[in-house]
């Protein structure tokens, strides 16, 4: 090799082969400093996985940089679009925009449950209408038969069904394309499958229509709420396709008809991508780069924690590195032979680290814990494995340089002099900073999970306006009773239907009180019009919701009758017109007190479609969600209907139980089948799984979160015990002497348990001004609850001084055992 001029792989050889040896004969120590750092590192790929699929990689479509999504927005909330645009502005931006190569619409906000008769057996799908470009636009292709042609939007209805739902539901039958199945009382032709990878939002969906002549959204382009996808052309920028789009929407402003009160908004483009990971979850992003950032410092605990390890070692070591460089073994080389050591240990941390990641990325796609934005799969990619080499390498610098340079500094004089057990004062020294560093980084950790814990179950307690346990929901469409294809709506039978159902319903034993509702929570945004006030549409607040319910509804959710009467059967479609508001709309809108018996419209004044109302009562407020805040609720103005006035086309069961509400999901099923077995049910939860759904991301955060600081404080506490029993080693002779001079054991024992204090005191000081800057970092995360708040940080600490102590109990008590006579022998 000499020869070759390769003596340098020679010497690496004789490097790996003597470091290998020398951890043979440590397997326990080798095998904490691998197992280590295999966490820190296997926490990281695993959460780099997570990171890579959701906001690196880009989405598997064609050209996906060049893919946007439009929506109509307010100048606060341009960032992420604020509502749907209308079919007429699809049309209209389609036609004649420069700015992109393909546009293509769909939407979600149109009722898209739907139910599927296949082979005789009904289903409730959720079905996405879409254009028929949205496939070729996206750049994508079938599995089984072909996607949406130009053809397709000109015809009947046609279908494309996504993989999950065509192989759990349909069989799975490779064949199916040119069949027929029925939806909604109307024969559609199922075209092709779409590839297992394929997903786009809502992810949930599980077919796609085509949009044809005779929907809703071409008969009425001005009140069919769309999302618009566009591919922009090369060089083109978002602000200038903004700009483009604006004006052509502005151009046709005059079309609209003047009953449809649109909000004061502008378009906005923006990126695809960001869009889907904010729709998913609006803090999604934020979470993200916050547990990132987590099982960073996890990792850098790790590594001080194996620093110290590794710094010990070396401190043993003093005596072999002395005469080393006694006989001529330079600085450079004993450092490069330490640091090798090091090397070895930390790629054995990364390929156990990597199966542990490999586990927990299978385990995190099996359980599903939290939605991701569709598009891309997790799973660990060569990024990934980059990602773990560059790990293993800074892991090694982190663990393996400060330790190799201190002990290739030995002096052979004091070496010896040495009682080679671990090292001198500037070693302790270092060793005690390490310490402090690892304990400072757990605390801000754990005040972090402290913080979202505390914000999480200050959410859940929070009263949302009616009781929600021991109340069951289910959902059922009684619009698509009938599976033959009808163009007549019969209004009358459908209401005749429901109200069989909620009293065969209420008739069941453990059933206390029972509903209809269009929805579990109010929806919309609709405007108010109030007789006697000043209407503008252009500067009228969207901001109230509506729900249409059945006279039993505020009994059954226990919501109180503030003023006036609820509805009652009496309340028809042939009778008064009547509503009941809640407090938050009587106090916004009638602030004098004079709500009972006004007249309001949901709409335009001038809209003869929309009838006006007569306020007969008010309740209590229901909180809600908003889709712009994950963590808290708002009180929005509340108009309810009687469901015999409006009805609604898919209606939601509301039951209230004596016993566990699960318990009569199947009786409420038997009950139902029993008036019609085609009537279909579906989302049967109770409303404390529906609630707890809506804080499933707050919650996978607080979770990880606090797993990650509970392995952070497990270190630290490793870490300080390390040293404490490092200490107690290499100052026997001086307690074996003190004792002889007159100390007793509980005054050893003090001083080292004051040791573990002041290195926690440090600690503390250091970690409490992270935490406070981690806090604010993490505002946008938590719920009633200040990310300075003295009380949390108190419990903190007392938290961290607890493990500290009981870091400090076994070299405490091994100090109290020394026998004076014994330790001085040994000396």
């Amino acid at each position: 090799m000499e020869a070759l001029g390769w003596s340098w792989l020679n010497s690496v050889l004789q490097d790996l082969r003597f470091g290998l040896r020398i951890l043979s004969r440590r397997p326990a120590f080798a095998t904490v400093v691998i197992l280590v750092l295999a966490l820190g590192i296997g926490l990281n790929a695993a959460m780099f996985s997570v990171v890579e699929a959701v906001i690196l990689r880009p989405l598997p479509y064609r050209d996906a940089k060049q893919l946007t999504i439009l929506w109509q927005s307010s100048p606060q909330h341009r960032a992420t679009g604020e509502w749907f645009n209308t079919y007429r502005d699809f049309e209209e931006w389609q036609r004649r925009s420069k700015s992109f190569t393909e546009l293509a619409a769909l939407s979600w906000a149109t009722g898209g449950g739907k139910t599927v008769t296949w082979r005789g057996k009904r289903q409730s799908v959720l079905a996405i209408p879409v254009s028929a470009g949205f496939f070729s636009l996206l750049g994508v292709r079938a599995q089984y038969g072909r996607v949406f042609e130009p053809r397709d939007g000109e015809g009947g209805c046609a279908v494309v069904l996504a993989y999950g739902y065509w192989r759990d539901q349909l069989g799975g039958d490779k064949q199916i394309a040119g069949s027929t199945l029925t939806m909604d009382k109307r024969a559609c032709q199922v075209v092709g499958v779409m590839p297992a990878r394929f997903s786009f939002y809502p992810r949930e969906t599980s077919l796609w229509t085509v949009i044809v002549p005779d929907s809703d959204f071409v008969r009425d382009p001005w009140r069919s709420p769309t999302a618009v996808i566009g591919r922009l052309r090369p060089g083109v920028s978002r602000q200038a396709a903004e700009q483009e789009v604006t004006a052509i929407e502005a151009s046709i402003a005059a079309e609209r008809p003047r009953e449809i009160v649109w909000p004061p908004s502008v378009p906005v483009v923006l990126d695809m991508q960001a869009e889907f990971t904010w729709l998913t979850g609006r803090n999604l992003r934020q979470g993200l780069l916050i547990l990132s950032g987590a099982v960073a410092m996890v990792l850098l605990i790790a590594c001080v924690n194996v620093a110290s390890l590794l710094l010990a070692r070396a401190a043993e070591r003093q005596r072999e590195m002395a005469i080393r460089a006694s006989i001529g073994c330079g600085r450079a080389r004993m450092m490069r032979q330490m640091v090798t050591e090091s090397l070895v240990l930390s790629m054995c941390g990364a390929a156990v680290g990597v199966v542990l990641a490999l586990l927990m990325v299978h385990t995190f796609r099996i359980t599903n814990p939290v939605d991701l934005p569709p598009g891309n799969v997790v799973e660990m990619r060569w990024q990934v494995l980059l990602f773990v080499a560059v790990l293993s390498v800074l892991s090694t610098l982190v663990c393996g340089v400060a330790p190799a340079w201190r002990a290739s500094r030995a002096e052979l004089t004091d070496a010896l002099r040495s009682d080679g057990r671990t090292g001198n004062m500037g070693t302790q020294r270092v060793a005690k900073t390490l310490v402090v560093l690892q304990a400072a980084l757990s605390l801000v950790l754990l005040s972090g999970a402290a913080l979202l814990a505390t914000s999480l179950l200050r959410l859940g307690e929070t009263p949302i306006g009616y009781r929600t346990d021991h109340l069951l929901t289910a959902e059922m469409n009684v619009d698509a009773m009938n599976p033959e294809v009808s163009a007549k709506k019969d209004v009358d039978g459908e209401e005749r239907l429901a109200e069989t159902v909620l009293q065969r319903v209420s008739r069941l034993a453990g059933v206390r009180d029972a509903a209809l509702t269009s929805s579990v929570l109010p929806r919309g945004s609709d405007v108010l019009a109030a007789a006697g006030k000043p209407f503008d549409a252009h500067t009228a607040a969207h901001n109230v919701a509506s729900q249409t319910v059945s006279p039993e509804f505020f009994q059954t959710a226990e919501i109180p009758l503030l003023a006036g009467r609820s509805f009652t059967a009496s309340d028809r479609k042939d009778t008064l017109s009547v509503a009941v508001i809640n407090a938050e709309l009587a106090q916004r809108y009638f602030p004098t007190g004079d709500a009972m018996g006004r007249q309001i419209k949901l709409g335009d004044p001038e809209d003869k479609a929309a009838p006006w109302l007569t306020v007969i009562g008010v309740v209590g407020n229901v909180k809600s969600t908003s889709v712009f805040r994950e963590m808290g609720y708002i009180t929005a103005p509340v108009v309810y209907r009687p469901m015999a006035q409006a009805p609604a086309q898919a209606t939601t069961l509301l039951i209230r139980t004596a016993g566990e509400p699960m318990a009569m999901a199947e009786p409420v099923q038997r009950a139902v089948m029993s008036i019609n077995k085609d009537l279909p049910i579906s989302n049967v939860k109770t409303m404390q799984m529906i609630l707890s759904e809506q804080s499933a991301q707050p919650r996978f955060r607080s979770a990880l979160l606090g797993g990650f600081a509970g392995m952070a404080l497990l270190l630290a506490a490793l870490g300080m015990y390390g040293l404490l029993m490092q200490q107690v080693v290499r100052r026997t002779l001086e307690i074996g002497i003190r004792m002889a001079l007159g100390a007793n054991r509980r005054q050893i024992v003090e001083r080292i348990v004051r040791q573990a204090l002041r290195l926690s005191a440090a600690g503390v000081a250091l970690g409490i001004l992270g935490s406070l800057a981690a806090g604010r970092a993490m505002a946008g995360l938590l719920y009633e609850t200040r990310a300075s708040d003295p009380w949390l940080l108190i419990a903190v600490t007392a938290v961290f001084v607890v493990v500290a102590l009981g870091a400090s109990v076994v070299p405490a008590w091994r100090a109290s055992r020394v026998e004076p006579m014994v330790s001085m022998r040994a000396e």
